[in-house]
């Protein structure tokens, strides 16, 4: 009868540690989700540990598709250089600004999924960034202006012949700024003499802005700046000439694509991520609200698990020592080891995760760069050192459960191990 009574709790004794291991694998899994994934601070702390915002201007944006950026801002013009347009967007967006408008849309997502949010509220605020490119752009312009060399006629030739020259070189400067271009030189006002170059002003402005080649929009845009244009002309100020004069016809280009940007935005100047996300579709029919709203409906059962996977480890642990009473020793000792093997393997099966995820991530990289044409080298680095530095910090933080749970199970066996002494005392005397 012995014999069969410790089968019996040696098998119910197995299938509860089974259920305890089971029961506090899936207590993880949910505390896992719910405590990193769910969490805002999860995201935002692996971006900042990767200075992902500064690599976005260091390496991303110097080696992903420049010439869709150019595009985006200036309309497929060459006024500034793509590098120039990566320093004006650091000026205007810098890390700063991008770590904001980030972390403010990652706890927007967060919270709709964790049900903190009935509705999904996640914007970028572009308005401030929109505000400032124009200024920075034309400032960068003056720069580039000033760079130019000067452009003289050869002296020795007839006044006449140099006065048809610099018209011409009026012209094809003018006509590179109303094709996008910057002029390659800035043709000397001086060459006109002072009491000729209002009558001369007048002539070169209105044959440029009457002719059939030059934007409409441009023409406005020079006629409007005539005065100014006409008083540094006649005061042979060549440089503050072409500065208006790149001003005027730059602005237009750089008016038109912020005016495309701002399309795009709502009433208060922001990018709304749900409204993008409710018209992006994923497949045939659905969208990735609708793919979030699903992913909300399943996480919101989380706190029921975590707490029923934490009351099964409990009543687990009570049946097994209810199993081996009324044997003090055994009752306590069993639930003890068990806490104590349970607590250590998922603390080392986490670590080996983290270590197998990561190399599994590091191929799936080098996969997907393969696979899909035009990715960036500087663009995997970046997802990749992000989502390694997301694994690392979900598989660590298993480390305070089990240790938890490792140390109830040497409680309870330092408890068995007292009463152990004290019936092996008594028995002595």
């Amino acid at each position: 009868m012995g014999i069969i009574l410790w089968i019996l709790r040696s098998l119910a004794s197995a299938a509860l540690g089974i259920a305890i291991f089971v029961a506090f694998l899936v207590f993880l899994v949910a505390y896992i989700v719910s405590s990193q994934l769910l969490n805002p601070q999860f995201y935002s702390r692996a971006l900042t540990e990767q200075d992902a915002y500064n690599r976005v201007y260091d390496d991303v944006l110097l080696d992903s598709g420049h010439q869709l950026l150019a595009q985006y801002y200036l309309g497929d013009r060459d006024l500034v250089t793509y590098r120039e347009l990566v320093q004006v967007a650091r000026q205007v967006a810098p890390p700063e600004y991008l770590q904001q408008q980030t972390e403010g849309a990652i706890e927007g997502a967060t919270d709709y999924l964790s049900g903190k949010d009935e509705g999904l509220e996640s914007y970028l605020d572009a308005g401030p960034v929109l505000d400032k490119v124009k200024p920075a752009l034309l400032e960068l312009l003056d720069h580039k202006i000033d760079a130019l060399p000067l452009w003289v006629p050869d002296p020795a030739k007839p006044q006449q012949l140099q006065l048809l020259e610099f018209s011409a070189a009026v012209q094809t400067f003018f006509s590179d700024l109303a094709e996008g271009r910057i002029p390659k030189a800035v043709p000397d006002v001086r060459v006109v003499p002072g009491p000729l170059r209002g009558a001369a002003f007048d002539g070169f402005m209105a044959e440029l802005t009457s002719g059939q080649g030059l934007d409409p929009h441009v023409a406005l845009a020079l006629r409007l700046a005539a005065p100014d244009l006409r008083r540094e002309f006649v005061a042979g100020n060549s440089y503050a000439t072409a500065k208006l004069a790149v001003r005027a016809a730059a602005g237009v280009i750089i008016d038109d694509a912020i005016a495309a940007a701002r399309a795009r935005l709502d009433s208060q100047s922001r990018l709304d991520l749900a409204d993008l996300a409710s018209r992006t579709e994923i497949a045939p029919g659905k969208t990735w609200l609708d793919q979030l709203q699903e992913v909300r409906q399943r996480l919101a059962v989380l706190p029921v698990i975590r707490w029923a996977a934490l009351a099964v480890v409990a009543l687990a642990v009570l049946l097994m020592g209810l199993v081996h009473l009324p044997r003090p020793v055994p009752a306590l000792g069993w639930p003890g080891l068990t806490l104590l093997l349970t607590g250590g393997v998922c603390l080392g099966a986490g670590q080996l995760a983290s270590q197998a995820g990561t190399r599994t991530l590091g191929h799936l990289m080098d996969s997907w760069v393969e696979q899909a044409a035009g990715v960036p080298p500087s663009v995997a680095d970046l997802v990749g050192d992000v989502l390694r530095a997301l694994i690392h910090d979900a598989a660590r933080s298993a480390i305070g459960p089990s240790l938890v749970l490792m140390l109830c199970g040497i409680l309870l066996l330092a408890l068995a191990l007292v009463l152990f002494l004290i019936k092996r005392r008594r028995t002595s005397y």
